[in-house]
């Protein structure tokens, strides 16, 4: 697998951000059978750019395995840090996982908060995340997240 520096896939996921139109992907047609399943712990902040890392857990064909989680976003006030946990759809080859998901919505957090998220990729896998959030943040616009691959567990 091929790496990149991580300047290279934070502008990559910027670019990807802005490139994409935002529309809701829970509306938009989002499969109901599950082909594996994702925990991810991130922390998230800055002043009105915002930046994301963290990794996570994919449950895929009887195998887990590890990823790092990178991205950039605008309109972010605070920090916060979010654990979540959910369904993988339309994943049938693992090469398909990694890349930038993308979420197009607003959402604020004061204390503990808890919401659904859908994130959908280039290669159309969805992700449909329960997440619970700390902190206090104010996030108006698009976001992208990079999902890079860290080996089998």
């Amino acid at each position: 697998m091929k790496t990149q520096s991580i300047p290279v896939l934070i502008l990559s996921a910027f670019l990807a951000v802005f490139s994409t139109p935002s529309s809701s992907l829970a509306q938009e047609g989002a499969p109901t059978d599950a082909s594996g399943h994702v925990t991810m712990t991130m922390g998230r902040g800055a002043f009105l750019i915002s930046a994301t890392g963290g990794d996570g857990e994919l449950s895929f064909q009887g195998r887990t395995y590890r990823f790092k989680l990178g991205g950039m976003g605008l309109g972010l006030l605070g920090f916060t840090r979010v654990e979540a946990e959910g369904e993988i759809y339309n994943l049938s080859n693992i090469e398909d996982f990694p890349g930038t998901y993308f979420q197009g919505s607003y959402d604020w957090a004061a204390g503990s908060g808890e919401g659904v998220l859908w994130l959908k990729n280039t290669k159309g896998v969805f992700m449909k995340l329960r997440s619970k959030s700390k902190g206090v943040s104010l996030a108006v616009g698009g976001e992208g997240i990079l999902v890079q691959m860290a080996g089998e567990k």
